[in-house]
């Protein structure tokens, strides 16, 4: 393999992430905090509002409003 290959493949799955859907984000929020989850904080951008969390892994994987 190349190496731009190489490091393009690298950057592909650096930026996969997950992203789920809850109608109570803060309450997902509070309870994964409360069982030593890494979440970020919750951000609000416009309509949208969510926030990260971090599978043992390093995966990352966002939790927004719907």
């Amino acid at each position: 393999m190349f190496p731009l290959q190489s490091r393009l493949e690298k950057l592909k799955r650096v930026l996969q992430f997950i992203q789920s859907f809850f109608s109570d984000i803060e309450k997902v929020h509070r309870q994964l905090r409360k069982q030593d989850v890494i979440v970020t904080d919750i951000v609000q951008v416009g309509a949208n509002t969510f926030f990260d969390l971090f599978d043992l892994d390093g995966n990352r994987l966002q939790i927004c409003f719907c």
